[in-house]
């Protein structure tokens, strides 16, 4: 009799597993790109403007998205700002932050914030803000400018102890890309190099105003420059010695 269940115990589990194995299950995945933008925070005032962007990919595809700020001035746009490239998965949200100052400046403003991604654009999100800047002189020094197939990068020298210095251009040609960069801390009397990465489909020799300010507003210089591509051996030469004076900074 024990027999006899047993073996009725085993056609049922072998007829389960056939079961199992004839039932076709498909697990659908949304091959979508979508994304939604969210402005976390806005800060402004008398010193520099940072805006704080948070982007979550909702859609079923990886891909590399980045910000870009407009700041607007009555239907001016008076400055373009750019992200670094991030690459967010399914489901992942993440932040990008980007600046913008101009000393003895007032007034009121419009903020346009847009996300590249995917080859798509998302929808603008459009803020007022207010700014009231100042600004000192002369506590930093740009120097030793050099321009490279895809970067920039020069030193900037500090006559006081500062921290928290954006970088970034101010005005650079139309259709161009360039990122920013925030420096921790430089040190009285010390130097730092700074890389800036830009994108163009077409090079041409232009010039390019730097911005450097403490976030504080307290302390800023600008400077211009011409952007003049390094070929040849005198990039490689170049290359050497900025590696050289970085090893014995």
């Amino acid at each position: 009799m024990k027999t006899k269940a047993l073996g009725y115990l085993i056609v049922l589990f072998l007829f389960i597993i056939a079961a199992g194995a004839a039932t076709e299950i498909e697990i659908f995945v949304s091959k979508t790109i979508e994304g939604n933008l969210k402005v976390t925070g806005i800060q402004n005032g008398t010193g520099v403007l940072e805006v704080n962007s948070g982007f979550h990919n909702t859609g079923g595809l990886p891909y590399m998205a980045r910000a870009r700020i407009d700041v607007i001035r009555g239907e001016e746009i008076i400055f373009t700002g750019w992200s670094e490239k991030k690459k967010l998965v399914s489901g992942e949200r993440k932040n990008f932050k980007l600046y913008w100052y101009k000393p003895d400046t007032r007034g009121n403003f419009s903020l346009v914030t847009r996300i590249y991604y995917g080859n798509e654009i998302s929808e603008p999100l459009i803020k007022n803000f207010t700014i009231n800047t100042a600004g000192m002189q002369d506590v930093f020094t740009i120097y030793d400018f050099k321009t490279y197939d895809d970067y920039i990068r020069f030193d900037l020298y500090a006559s006081k102890t500062v921290k928290d210095v954006v970088v970034f251009p101010a005005e650079y040609p139309k259709g161009w890309i360039f990122g920013q960069t925030v420096i921790d801390e430089i040190k009285k009397g010390k130097s730092v190099e700074v890389v800036l990465p830009y994108q163009t489909d077409i090079f041409y020799t232009e010039n390019i105003k730097i911005m450097v300010a403490t976030k504080d507003g307290m302390y800023y210089t600008q400077d211009e420059f011409e952007l003049d591509r390094l070929t040849g051996v005198l990039k490689y030469i170049n290359l050497f010695l900025d590696w050289l004076k970085n090893i014995l900074r």
